[in-house]
């Protein structure tokens, strides 16, 4: 499927443990909002853009990502 097919590749076993966390805050920031955001339930999240997403949101969070090893 696309989400496997996106993600996957991007995320190694030692981004994976603050992944939560560092999500929450990606999805508190309001700035991200045409990105990913909550949806009005508060209790999901929709990627609004995965392709944004991945260039311009994640690499600021993980730098695993900016330089995989």
């Amino acid at each position: 499927n696309a989400y496997s097919r996106t993600f996957r590749p991007i995320f190694s076993h030692k981004v994976m443990p603050h992944f939560p966390q560092k999500l929450m805050e990606i999805l508190d920031k309001n700035d991200n909002s045409d990105i990913i955001s909550w949806l009005p339930n508060g209790k999901t999240f929709k990627i609004h853009d995965a392709k944004r997403l991945v260039s311009e949101v994640l690499p600021i969070y993980f730098q695993e990502i900016s330089n995989p090893t």
